[in-house]
């Protein structure tokens, strides 16, 4: 092992900001716990809410007050508010109680400008609170008779305009009687002007959109019937207006000669891909705009990161999957607040968790990690401004930094392949502050060229801030460590 530090004498008061950036592979094995678990150290994973047994959370929504919603499967819509900011959500207030929905499952939630839609099989309900006290005053049905079977009509999401909503198939895997099965659904906030957005979509459940690109985003899960073909994969796919995504006909990447689209990531086959979100890396580390998702199934009920990049090369959007927490059950829907803060809701036993950065200090990845490419980073510490920050390089297995006299090192792992570009003179791979210093902002930038080697790919990059004392060379303060994939340039 061998370690590196700043050169030269270095005069720093107060603290001294030190990221640091690795590289390496690794297999990851974790023992199955009776709760949650965080892959990444750095966050404080919380019981946010407890429902009684037997009620079945099934979204989550957030309004403009910040206040987390979240109903289960009768209908019931609850108002969850932690007001003294210990994690714990002590105000429940019913804003609704379901009536007329029991025994009908209510599946989806959204605050959109002041109302509350609930997306129950079947019908579609528009809420209000006219007065102020969180209780609903006003309950309209916006959309009636939607067709359902094996599915229905699932969560709600929204480009600001418009709301989208995914409506199963009424089989497994047959050619379904009303043209409205299995496609993604779009109409207007009163429910008016209901269209038909895209078709060939088996069962989606949620959906997102990229706050760039404007484009929909959503999973879709796949059959379990099928004769010859029982493990057919599941899907995360960009939708395109009118365009059609092979569901009865195929599943995952289309055979030759077929017209539909191709999904951008296959998944397991059963994964069941529910609740998505978009990272807004206010308060978790991550990429720009990254997807984030819960996988409902036994096969793997877990909180799942997919970066979201559109390719260098063909402007095609990429993603895969680097798991971020594991161990849940039955996890469904999450949302992130406007802090930042995520919230992932159980279905059963219905239990909503909270996932909060123990740190303000965060880092953000600004574009691709491919082979060959420059991948550009943002280094945040809001309430920093003007501070130092150092930054090293690192190929070692789960790297620490050690003190060396009043600055740090790096221990490097001499057997990554990594090690022979990142030693080599002038190796032109590290574009990082060492020192710099954090703008008015409290933010610095820095980039990596990962060398355009295939035998890379699949390598791990991991990046962190650390703070320490510059008196006695000990870290005081860390952001979580953010894990991803080195790809192939697409």
């Amino acid at each position: 092992m061998v370690s590196l530090a700043p050169e030269g004498p270095r005069e720093l008061t107060g603290h001294m900001r030190l990221a640091y950036l690795a590289l390496w592979s690794c297999a990851c094995t974790t023992a199955l716990l009776a709760q949650p678990t965080m892959l990444v150290p750095g966050y404080d994973l919380t019981q946010f809410h407890q429902e009684p047994t037997g009620s079945l959370i099934t979204s989550l929504t957030v309004d403009d007050q910040n206040r987390l919603y979240m109903v289960n499967q009768s209908g019931h819509i609850k108002v969850l508010e932690d007001q003294n900011g210990d994690g714990v959500a002590e105000t429940i207030t019913t804003y609704w109680n379901g009536t007329g929905i029991a025994p009908v499952p209510s599946v989806g939630l959204l605050w959109f400008q002041g109302w509350v839609y609930l997306s129950a099989r079947g019908s579609i309900k528009r809420l209000r609170d006219i007065d102020g006290d969180l209780v609903a005053d006003t309950v309209t049905n916006i959309a009636t008779l939607l067709p359902n079977g094996w599915h229905h009509n699932n969560d709600l999401f929204t480009d600001g305009t418009s709301i989208y909503f995914g409506l199963g198939s009424a089989s497994d895997h047959d050619v379904d009687p009303d043209p409205r099965s299995a496609t993604v659904m779009r109409m207007a906030p009163d429910g008016s002007a209901m269209t038909i957005y895209a078709t060939g979509l088996r069962n989606v459940f949620d959906g997102i959109v990229h706050p760039v690109s404007g484009e929909l985003f959503v999973g879709d899960n796949g059959p379990n019937l099928v004769a010859g073909n029982p493990d057919p994969p599941e899907e995360i796919d960009r939708i395109l207006p009118t365009r059609d995504y092979g569901h009865p006909n195929n599943w995952g990447i289309p055979p030759i000669g077929a017209a539909n689209e191709s999904p951008i990531l296959e998944l397991t086959s059963h994964a069941s891909p529910c609740g998505m979100a978009i990272n807004p890396t206010t308060g978790i580390s991550g990429h720009r705009n990254e997807m984030v998702m819960v996988t409902f199934s036994s096969v793997g009920a877990n909180l799942v990161r997919l970066p979201l990049h559109y390719g260098v090369l063909t402007n095609f959007p990429g993603t895969w999957t680097e798991d971020f927490a594991q161990d849940f059950t039955t996890p469904i829907d999450l949302q992130f607040d406007q802090t930042g803060a995520l919230f992932v809701a159980e279905y059963s036993p219905g239990t909503v968790w909270s996932i909060r950065q123990a740190s303000p200090a965060r880092t953000i990845i600004e574009s691709q990690t491919s082979v060959g490419m420059t991948c550009n980073l943002t280094f945040s510490a809001p309430g920093f401004p003007g501070d130092v920050i150092f930054a090293a390089a690192s190929t070692g297995l789960g790297p620490a930094p050690v003190p060396i006299g009043n600055g740090y090192g790096i221990y490097l792992d001499t057997t990554s392949p990594f090690w022979l570009f990142s030693m080599a003179p002038n190796n032109g791979i590290f574009n990082l502050p060492a020192p710099g210093i954090l703008d008015a902002a409290g933010n610095a930038t820095g980039s990596i060229l990962i060398p355009n080697v295939p035998s890379l790919v699949g390598f791990f990059v991991e990046v962190q801030f650390l703070v320490g004392s510059v008196a006695t060379g000990t870290p005081v303060a860390s952001s979580p460590p953010l894990r991803v994939t080195v790809q192939v340039a697409w």
